[in-house]
């Protein structure tokens, strides 16, 4: 045992991890980090929509109780079927 702590590698141990079959097994733990990886990135980015989806609700649901909700989706709703030249602002 080194000062270090570790324990020496035996000569089987260090036939194997020179072996094919180690750097087989090597590449194929590569290949599922990464798909695990992505994976992970794929989630993340649907979780991200999601919690954006839960505010918007909430924030509606909410805007409903306090009865401010109607009266600008009635607003936005009609704005959005005006064409934007028939808009004025009021001044």
């Amino acid at each position: 045992m080194s000062s270090l702590g570790c324990t020496s590698i035996t000569h089987a141990e260090d036939i194997f991890l020179r072996s094919q079959e180690a750097a087989s097994a090597y590449q194929l733990f590569e290949e599922e980090n990464k798909s695990v990886k992505r994976l992970l990135e794929e989630v993340s980015h649907y979780y991200s929509k999601l919690q954006q989806k839960h505010k918007r609700l909430v924030n509606e649901l909410e805007n409903q109780r306090t009865g401010n909700g109607n009266r600008n989706k009635i607003f936005t709703s009609v704005n959005k079927q005006i064409p934007s030249n028939i808009i004025r602002s009021e001044d």
